[in-house]
């Protein structure tokens, strides 16, 4: 009887995680420029605020942002960008429309669309704790998770 049990509750626990849905990647709006953002070279600017996790080595720590992936338009690789301590790195891009695949927290993975306009600099906040100053603009000008998580702003035009 004993043996009987314990092989029902292995059955069960074996073919549970295949019960369970499996969180893909979202894709949401694109997220653009800041909406005063002023234009100020031939290029445009991507600044990632992924995930943060803490490392360190003789009992000091660092927090980091994680590594993300950008896809052109086509979807193929177009740069990988490793994770950073500190401050975020500012990626310099050619203009046009990308995807980032990038871990967000109290999400997981995304994959978020991004307009990159000649000049200008995109944010992405997946940190978690983005707050604008939103006296200047409506909350319409948001783009958020669906968990209500805002990430960034609303891609204006092409």
């Amino acid at each position: 009887m004993k043996w009987t049990i314990r092989m029902a509750v292995v059955g069960a626990m074996l073919t549970l995680p295949c019960c369970l849905p499996i969180q893909q990647p979202i894709v949401t709006e694109p997220v653009g420029p800041e909406p005063a953002a002023k234009p100020t070279g031939p290029t445009g600017f991507l600044k990632v605020y992924s995930e943060t996790d803490a490392t360190g080595a003789d009992d000091i720590m660092y927090a980091g942002h994680g590594g993300y992936t950008i896809y052109s338009s086509d979807g193929q690789v177009f740069r990988k960008v490793r994770k950073i301590l500190g401050s975020p790195l500012l990626v310099s891009l050619p203009e046009g429309t990308y995807k980032v695949q990038a871990r967000a927290a109290f999400y997981g993975t995304v994959v978020v669309p991004v307009v990159i306009k000649e000049g200008q600099t995109t944010s992405l906040s997946l940190e978690g704790d983005c707050k604008p100053d939103l006296e200047e603009f409506e909350q319409a000008d948001l783009i958020r998770l669906p968990n209500g998580t805002m990430i960034g702003w609303r891609s204006k035009g092409p």
